[in-house]
């Protein structure tokens, strides 16, 4: 698996320029940071999901032709983890950020936009792309996760 991590700015924006120069796509993403007490919500990929099995991330998913990215990160909450959120419970993180990531249908370049949200009701679910449980925030530095979310889970927890 490729992850492109955390780089120097000039060498990032060199590789990024690359990798679009080899016509990869961009895509529009959000992420959602849930936290209950120390613990935040990730999501394990299975066998159904883009990414590789496996691999841990916040709950996210692509942003549909015409959606807003608050509109997907609530309808993603729901999807990937069974919880619902109303609008106003999503709060944005001031940073947006961008990744290139390995998936089993090839290399994509993400723009991701997080939201924290603040409130939410239901219970978890797990469906064939993803299995969402709880960890520790303490832990995250110990699992294998999709690039930037340590970093959103961390400016998460100021706001």
């Amino acid at each position: 698996m490729v992850y492109l991590r955390k780089r120097e700015s000039r060498e990032k924006d060199h590789i990024f320029g690359i990798l679009r120069g080899m016509n990869y796509p961009l895509i529009q993403s959000v992420g959602i940071v849930v936290f209950d007490g120390e613990n935040v919500l990730l999501v394990r990929h299975g066998k159904a999901a883009h990414h590789f099995e496996g691999v841990c991330g916040l709950p996210s998913g692509k942003v549909d032709p015409g959606e807003q990215t608050i509109d997907t990160a609530k309808r993603e909450l729901q999807e990937e983890t069974g919880l619902v959120c109303e609008i106003n419970d999503l709060v944005p993180l001031p940073k947006a950020y961008q990744a290139t990531i390995e998936q089993k249908d090839g290399i994509k370049i993400f723009d991701w936009y997080v939201f924290l949200c603040k409130k939410y009701s239901g219970s978890l679910k797990t469906s064939d792309e993803t299995e969402p449980f709880w960890v520790p925030v303490s832990k995250l530095e110990e699992m294998e996760l999709l690039p930037n979310v340590l970093d959103a889970v961390m400016k998460a927890r100021k706001m």
